[in-house]
């Protein structure tokens, strides 16, 4: 049986980043190193009403990254070999890299806009 699409909508990429948003770099590191590569379709969008960072399978949306995190732990046990300390260093890295992100976006978004 072929798996279900799964469509991950993040913001457009900004300099040399994949994304304006530190989450949606996240749910990209998080959903191409975990998820099988045949299944995953990345889409960029701007469009507010979906709310990037956004994952869809079948009818299904996780918005956010904490959704789609507990999304992909479900698909797989992503880091079951880390040792307790290293899964501290992951959220606390996690939590970085979405508040310098989202700033990113703020300013990305205040540029455009005006």
């Amino acid at each position: 049986m072929e798996p279900i699409p799964i469509e991950l909508f993040i913001l457009p990429p900004l300099f040399d980043l994949p994304s304006v948003s530190g989450s949606c770099i996240a749910a990209l590191s998080l959903c191409t190193l975990s998820l099988p590569r045949s299944a995953l379709k990345i889409i960029e969008t701007a469009d507010p009403s979906i709310g990037p960072p956004a994952l869809k399978q079948g009818k299904h949306w996780y918005r956010g990254y904490t959704a789609i995190k507990h999304f992909v732990f479900m698909e797989s046990d992503v880091d079951s070999s880390l040792t307790a300390e290293q899964k501290t260093d992951i959220v606390a890295w996690e939590s970085l890299i979405q508040d310098v992100g989202e700033t990113l976006a703020v300013l990305y978004t205040a540029s455009v806009g005006g």
